[in-house]
């Protein structure tokens, strides 16, 4: 039971994180918005954030192989 709780606490806090990575992006997307006129989108905000996750998690790993070689 105590294994169970420890992954809802961890999954929680997970989706938090993403949560306030989403906010900070769309916030920096609203002030661009605003300073060159532009209308705001939800939409577009959370596809340049999904576009920035999934790029960090593509060229993420590239940093263990340097010394590979």
């Amino acid at each position: 039971m105590k294994a169970v709780f420890e992954v809802l606490i961890g999954a929680i806090v997970v989706l938090g994180l993403y949560a306030i990575s989403f906010g900070i992006t769309a916030l920096i997307f609203k002030g661009i918005c605003w300073a060159f006129g532009l209308i705001f989108s939800w939409k577009v905000a959370f596809g340049i954030w999904l576009i920035m996750m999934l790029v960090k998690g593509l060229f993420d790993g590239s940093k263990n192989n340097k010394g590979d070689n």
